[in-house]
């Protein structure tokens, strides 16, 4: 999260996602993991916003819906932009 704040460009910039989707690519299957792998439920704290014996399709859904409210109540620009690149990120491999 770090390495995307850091490269979230100035709104002068245009889009700037390419520098943000290039950090997740890195990370792809970190991000993608609990999306993808049922067993990466397992063990998860209370802190998930994923409930125990979800599908993918329903882990998706959850995903979107959780950054959807992130993103509207985010009052920094560069979080929300963050935000908002990770989630289409993600969802674009749904």
């Amino acid at each position: 999260m770090n390495d995307l704040l850091l490269n979230v460009p100035s709104d002068d910039e245009g889009d700037g996602g390419g520098a943000l989707n290039e950090i997740l690519e890195r990370n792809v299957e970190l991000l993608m993991e609990p999306l993808e792998e049922d067993g990466a439920m397992v063990g998860m704290d209370g802190d998930s916003i994923y409930d125990q014996g979800m599908t993918r399709e329903e882990r998706f859904g959850r995903y979107d819906s959780v950054m959807r409210e992130r993103e509207a109540r985010a009052v920094n620009r560069g979080v929300r932009r963050v935000l908002g690149v990770m989630r289409e990120f993600v969802m674009a491999r749904r």
